[in-house]
């Protein structure tokens, strides 16, 4: 698809409608949109250790966010897997160098000499990269797509609990008669 991806109906809705499309409109295609079942499910077995705490931090803010989906779990599980790929590549290329000798061997295969190239971990590391960055972009994991959505946080107690957490304290004094 060329272009801008479309916006979410709930935030053409919030907008008011900027593309004239009507409000009605909108809330009966809000309503007839797909239902996913809620929660990830527990980690794949075969994701590496980093693979794994990329899958536990992703699933955490996911559902923080209200977004997580079952139907999502192997989408996820590929970023994981580039994003293990990622930091393997990230930690050859800082163990190897960015640039690496090559040994150049005549025809009978005795060692002639030897070429400076580009390391190979280098294309590796970009590519999943970039497959790492759709991913977070996609699911509204990025700094930038964060400001294109609009989650409305039901109120679980937690604003009033902040609000007593951060008022007044009690002085010494106050709080020895307090105990008394």
């Amino acid at each position: 698809m060329r272009g801008r991806k479309p916006k979410p109906i709930e935030q053409q809705i919030a907008e008011g409608d900027p593309g004239k499309f009507g409000k009605a409109k909108l809330e009966a295609r809000l309503e007839k949109r797909p239902r996913t079942c809620d929660s990830i499910p527990d980690c794949p077995k075969g994701l590496s250790r980093i693979g794994r705490e990329a899958w536990e931090f992703w699933t955490e803010e996911l559902e923080g966010m209200n977004l997580a989906a079952r139907c999502d779990a192997k989408f996820l599980e590929m970023a994981c897997v580039e994003f293990a790929t990622y930091a393997k590549a990230d930690a050859a290329i800082h163990k190897l160098g960015e640039i690496i000798e090559e040994q150049i061997f005549s025809r009978n295969g005795d060692p002639v000499g030897s070429r400076m190239k580009r390391n190979p971990w280098l294309d590796v590391r970009n590519r999943a990269f970039l497959n790492v960055g759709k991913f977070t972009s996609e699911f509204g994991l990025s700094p930038v797509s964060r400001t294109r959505l609009t989650i409305d946080n039901p109120d679980d107690g937690m604003a009033e609990l902040q609000a007593i957490l951060s008022g007044p304290r009690l002085s010494a004094e106050e709080r020895k008669k307090a105990m008394q």
